[in-house]
């Protein structure tokens, strides 16, 4: 995927989908297959990436607390 930014217009859910878009490419995952289970234990756990951070924008239309958590899910 060649991207120059994500952008999210609505609800949690759309923010949350943005921000694992915006991670996965971050770290170069293209495929399913190739996730990793993720767990509360390393969450914040650096993972190495050859590419740079990708910019989220997020308009929000609802309050929720997906516009404050950094993980998405």
């Amino acid at each position: 995927i060649r991207a120059d930014g994500f952008i999210a217009v609505g609800g949690s859910a759309a923010v949350d989908c943005a921000k694992g878009a915006a991670g996965l490419h971050a770290l170069g995952v293209e495929r399913v297959a190739a996730l990793a289970p993720l767990s509360f234990q390393n969450l914040f756990e650096e993972r190495p990436s050859g590419r740079a951070p990708i910019p989220l924008l997020a308009v929000t239309t609802t309050l929720s607390f997906a516009e404050f958590l950094p993980f998405w899910g």
